[in-house]
């Protein structure tokens, strides 16, 4: 017969809860049922193995149970076979999870095991985080787990899988500019039966501290455990010390038909430490945690003992009474499950004192095993509407990592959320994904503010349900293949709404006519409003010139568009997706497909007639795949319009510190061939256009990506022609953008090439450094992006300053990358030169980047002719401190 007690310390006190609680001797049955719920995954291997210890199978991690990750192996033979091999997680990956099956509303045991083996080159073992989350638990996230000093590192934990069919084990790269990679070596999983450790409670989560065998003598597991749970002997010398002896008993019996219990296994049962004769006390020290904590205690009988003989005793612990044992010889045993309150003590005693006197104890105290386990904090999840209606979306997207909880540690890509409690979905951004599939599920998630799927495949309908979403302020949905009438409702709300490229879309009807008193007053307003509107049209007739004699250079080089064409291809002007300084930026697509930017002539524009003359002259002029293509103009009715080849991968200054820079799909690599696009397109300028032109205007805004990343310079509003090429400037009126302008042309008034130099060599240290030429800080050190840059590279410097100290730590590099980083750093420095005869020329700058680009594009790129380069090392530019140490001009 035997007892098991359950101790669980909380912050509030409860009741005395008597119940029968006994252990069950396992049947052969009993025994496949635990072991059908096994998994074993061998992480990183290839083959399936059997352990030769226990029997039991151990299966790969095949792509049923993750799809991301790298193999690799730990050179260490003497290791057990599972811990030879490990998944470990590079960039770009964050959280990465794996995928297991379970079945709902059951307990599970997880035990997870990691060994670091140098398997991507760094020989420093990382630290990261864990979770361990499913639809309907709360979930825990282990705080930075450091693999480091522990040749084997497993943790254990018991949880309930709430409602759902698969529980993911997330590893989670630390997010503090490290270069960490987090791994697993191996993950067992154990279905327990309903009922152990009192897991009432769905989303509870145990994390193993203790599990003994009290007076045992070797370590216990699968099959002497039919859970593989792992049972340790404790050191019995102290124990001896204090008036204990260890017992056993190889007949004791295991009888109950409570299934309450935990089920510690019969060789755990038939060992315990007990009171020596005259002892009456016997101490438990345990190790006390400020967290929640279950203790479980197991006694049973295994000492012959006569009727007239009985074990009585009382427990305590840290001196506060929680009730009594009594053996009695002839029924099973009766215990109390008690809750205590938590304790701030370095250790918890635990006190078993036998009860003396006529009728009480007539020997000593005894106990057979004990197990202790943190109750870990949880987080609320994500509402469960959000979580439902994204995963039906991705049933038909099939996103990759969009998998385990949206929210919760790392938010899904393309997902931002509010951590509130419920936490609830914000924002989605899918664009340029080309994904398939319908809106048909959207509607549960009720807290969108924006939601974009611009360059997709979707189809189907417009969800109504999308008009009710009253914090809804974005919406895009252009270049998909939706049909249908777009609802009404989307236009009459405070929503930046955009719709191009849908075909099959049918945009609403007018409202229907309200009540005749509505149509009067309607109708007074109206009458009012063509008065006033007939009265700013005037104003504003004699503030334009009369355009109507402009006479357009260049006619057969660019296309004059109508109004009405314009209005149809950008559907009256709705979709802004750019402000320039000759005016709004609309998209458009023309009736042969192709896409369209048309830039209109604002009223308060500082540019003006002449500026649109000078652009339309200038781009009918030339023709290079790096200088955006001008397709056409409109003047007539006095509307001044350019039309421009659509560039869908918006301006370089959106991803280096725009709305796009956050995530930047831009890596070190991306960055550099921009660079190169754009002084090629510099270069043809300066130098093969007839005549030689100088752009006066360079800046990343000016600089635009399509959807690959190749770059093109565009507005040429200001751009200035060398007619003669005997004269080295022109001289002009100042003009350009503060932060990019040439010191030297500013103080004298003369426009030459190396002004454009100047304005690139800006560009690139924005490329480096990743912020804005100017920025509003109280530092004046700080304000002017070249003076930071040029103090930051004067080895004279008290204190001294580092380059690295500057450099965009976003930028992740390898080697090789360093290399090609550091010429580029040498070549943008002296394009900022103060004096212009000091800067190379747009050719040597040309020259220049594709001499860098050799590191990291190991072939000639001129010939194709392939080059050595240094084998590639990735790590972070954080960690790259001393080649770059007060680097010179």
């Amino acid at each position: 017969m035997v007892l098991g007690t359950i101790y669980e310390t909380e912050t509030d006190m409860e009741e005395f809860r008597w119940m029968i609680l006994a252990l069950l001797f396992y049947s052969a049955a009993a025994q496949a049922q635990a072991q059908t719920g096994f998994l074993n995954l061998d992480c990183g291997a290839r083959v399936n193995s059997t352990d030769p210890k226990t029997n039991l199978t151990w299966g790969i991690d095949s792509k049923e149970y993750i799809n991301v990750g790298e193999q690799a192996n730990v050179s260490n033979t003497s290791l057990d076979f599972y811990l030879q091999s490990l998944r470990y997680f590079s960039k770009p990956y964050d959280k990465s999870c794996y995928s297991l099956p379970v079945v709902p509303n059951t307990p599970y045991m997880l035990r997870l095991w990691f060994h670091f083996g140098n398997y991507n080159g760094n020989t420093n073992p990382p630290s990261f985080n864990v979770s361990v989350e499913t639809q309907g638990m709360l979930y825990r996230q282990m705080e930075n787990i450091a693999v480091a000093g522990t040749p084997n590192w497993d943790t254990e934990k018991i949880l309930t899988t709430g409602s759902a069919e698969r529980l993911y084990v997330c590893f989670i790269r630390t997010l503090d500019g490290s270069d960490n990679d987090p791994f697993v070596s191996a993950i067992q999983l154990r279905k327990l039966l309903n009922g152990m450790y009192d897991l009432q409670d769905k989303g509870l989560m145990l994390n193993s501290v203790l599990r003994f065998d009290l007076g045992g003598e070797s370590l216990i597991r699968y099959k002497g455990d039919d859970f593989d749970r792992f049972w340790q002997v404790n050191s019995t010398e102290d124990l001896y010390n204090r008036g204990l002896v260890v017992t056993s008993s190889t007949e004791a019996e295991i009888s109950s038909d409570n299934s309450s219990s935990n089920y510690p296994p019969s060789k755990v049962m038939q060992t315990a430490i007990v009171a020596k004769e005259n002892v009456s006390r016997l101490f438990l020290n345990l190790t006390a945690v400020k967290k929640k904590t279950l203790i479980a205690l197991y006694f049973g009988e295994i000492e012959s003992v006569n009727t007239s003989q009985s074990r009585i005793f009382n427990v305590t612990i840290n001196g506060q009474p929680h009730g009594t044992v009594n053996f009695s010889m002839d029924s099973y045993v009766i215990g109390k499950k008690i809750k205590l309150p938590s304790t701030q003590a370095r250790e918890l005693v635990i006190s078993l004192n036998s009860i003396k006197g006529q009728g009480n104890s007539s020997r000593g105290p005894l106990i057979n095993a004990l197990e202790q386990y943190n109750i870990m904090d949880t987080e609320p999840e994500t509402s469960a509407d959000d979580v439902s209606a994204l995963l039906n979306m991705n049933k038909e997207f099939g996103i990759s990592d969009w998998i385990s909880d949206p929210c919760f540690s790392i938010e899904w890509s393309g997902i931002k959320c509010d951590k509130g409690n419920p936490v609830r979905v914000l924002e989605i951004d899918l664009n340029g994904r080309n994904l398939p599939g319908s809106l048909k599920d959207v509607c549960n998630l009720t807290r969108l503010e924006k939601l974009n799927l611009q360059n997709n495949r979707l189809s189907g309908s417009i969800p109504p349900c999308l008009s009710n979403f009253s914090n809804l302020r974005e919406l895009d949905i252009r270049d998909n293949n939706f049909s249908g009438k777009i609802p009404a409702e989307l236009f009459h709300r405070n929503l930046i709404f955009r719709y191009s490229g849908n075909q099959f879309l049918v945009l609403p009807k007018g409202k229907n006519k309200g009540p005749m008193i509505a149509a009067i007053i309607g109708g007074i307003l109206a009458v009012l409003l063509v008065l006033i509107s007939m009265l700013v049209y005037r104003k504003r007739q004699s503030a334009k010139p009369d355009n109507r004699s402009i006479k357009v250079p260049n006619p057969v080089r660019s296309r004059s568009f109508s109004v009405a064409e314009l209005r149809t291809a950008t559907q009256d002007f709705s979709e802004e997706i750019g402000q320039g300084g000759f005016g709004t930026v609309f998209y458009g697509k023309l009736v042969d497909g192709n896409e369209i930017a048309v830039k209109v002539l604002s009223s308060s524009s500082k540019q003006g007639v002449d500026e649109f003359l000078n652009e339309i002259d200038l781009l009918s002029r030339v023709n290079h795949t790096n200088l955006v293509c001008l397709l056409g103009y409109c003047d007539s009715s006095k509307e001044l319009m350019l039309v421009y080849e659509y560039m869908g991968g918006r301006s370089l200054r959106d991803h280096l510190y725009g709305s796009l820079a956050y995530p930047s799909t831009l890596d070190w690599k991306a960055r550099i061939r921009v660079a190169l696009d754009a002084a090629e397109g510099l270069e043809y300028l300066h130098w093969r256009a007839t005549p030689k032109i100088i752009h006066r205007d360079v800046k990343s805004s000016n600089i635009l990506l399509d959807l690959n990343m190749r770059a093109k310079v565009a507005d040429f509003g200001l751009s200035r022609i060398l007619r003669d090429d005997a004269i080295s400037h022109v001289t002009t009126t100042v003009k350009g953008t503060m932060g990019y302008m040439d010191p030297e042309y500013f103080g004298t008034n003369k426009l030459t090439e190396k002004s454009d130099v100047f304005s690139f060599g800006v560009v690139l240290l924005e490329i480096i450094c990743g912020r804005r030429p100017i920025e509003d800080v109280e530092c004046d050190d700080e304000v002017n992006l070249v003076r930071w840059v040029m103090l930051h590279t004067e080895a004279d410097q008290d204190p001294p300053r580092h380059l690295i100290d500057i450099i965009d730590k976003r930028l992740v590099l390898g080697e090789n990358e360093m290399e090609c980083f550091n010429c580029v750093v040498n070549l943008a420095l002296k394009c900022v030169e103060r004096e212009g005869y000091k800067r190379p020329s747009m050719n040597e700058v040309v020259a220049g980047i594709k001499e860098a680009m050799l590191y990291i594009e190991p072939k000639d790129i001129s010939s194709g002719t392939s080059v050595d380069a240094p084998s590639s090392e990735a790590y972070s530019v954080a960690d790259y401190s001393t080649s770059l140490l007060h680097l010179g001009r």
